[in-house]
């Protein structure tokens, strides 16, 4: 596998190029099916240990697909995950969390009838009180409008104050790797600002895997990008370079600028 910190304008499928050292997570060679249909065709990502990579591409690209694989939801038919240096293929999906990934997915996943304390409460299962109240607190730090509804009903919250809830479970049992899917849709845009900070006063203490299709959020919180169609690898590198990229944007990801 080639690394380098350094993009081609346009890598092939079988030779993407990937950030070089402190990787926390690599895949290669992925090969996920859903039912009948072949959804990741080959997919090789690296993910280096304190980054946001965000993953970008169309709809129905795959993006969601890839968190589910690593994850375990969708196992993949052929390739290797390998997370900090050990492989998790065949792992269920307790087993795979039990290993410091967190996982916050698109329709965010809190259960709605418990408070948004008993949400969190569940998530730190098995840490001491000491530790929960050290994430706790953490979490409060990132969001802290939460402590106004900590005894509320997580269904009866906002969407942005749903997220807030989701990504706060995703931290508290001390995970090194967060991946997050689609933190932004269907938010107003102050609510985006809001996660946008929290994000990247996140990104200072764990590596975040993100799916993202607002473009401003990617590009202004993410460190490196894959883009990926069709379940294969476009291009990879710096998120600068993308962004410099105005027709690479405009061709995957309908992203134009003046």
């Amino acid at each position: 596998m080639r690394l380098s910190n350094q993009p081609t304008s346009e890598a092939t499928p079988n030779e993407p190029v990937k950030p070089s050292g402190g990787n926390l997570l690599v895949l290669e060679g992925l090969q996920t099916y859903i039912g009948q249909f072949h959804i990741l065709q080959g997919l090789d990502l690296a993910v280096p240990e304190g980054a946001v990579t965000v993953l970008l591409g169309r709809n129905g690209a795959g993006k969601t697909t890839t968190l589910k694989t690593i994850m375990g939801l969708t196992p993949p038919r052929q390739g290797t995950i390998t997370y900090r240096g050990e492989s998790i293929n065949g792992l269920t999906t307790y087993q795979i969390a039990r290993q410091g990934i967190g996982y916050v997915p698109e329709d965010r996943g809190i259960f709605r009838e418990m408070t948004v304390e008993e949400n969190l409460l569940l998530a730190a299962r098995g840490e001491s009180r000491a530790g929960y109240r050290t994430h706790l607190a953490n979490c409060l730090d990132l969001f802290p409008d939460m402590q106004r509804f900590l005894k509320q009903k997580a269904g009866t919250l906002s969407g942005g104050q749903q997220q807030m809830v989701a990504i706060s479970r995703g931290l508290m049992t001390g995970n090194k790797l967060l991946l997050i899917d689609e933190p932004s849709k269907g938010l107003a845009p102050i609510v985006i600002k809001a996660v946008m900070d929290a994000l990247e006063k996140l990104k200072r203490q764990v590596t975040i895997l993100l799916v993202e299709q607002n473009f401003t959020m990617a590009s202004t919180v993410g460190d490196y990008f894959y883009l990926i169609d069709d379940g294969h690898n476009i291009t990879n590198g710096p998120m600068d370079q993308l962004v410099a990229d105005t027709e690479l944007t405009r061709k995957y990801l309908g992203v134009g600028f003046a």
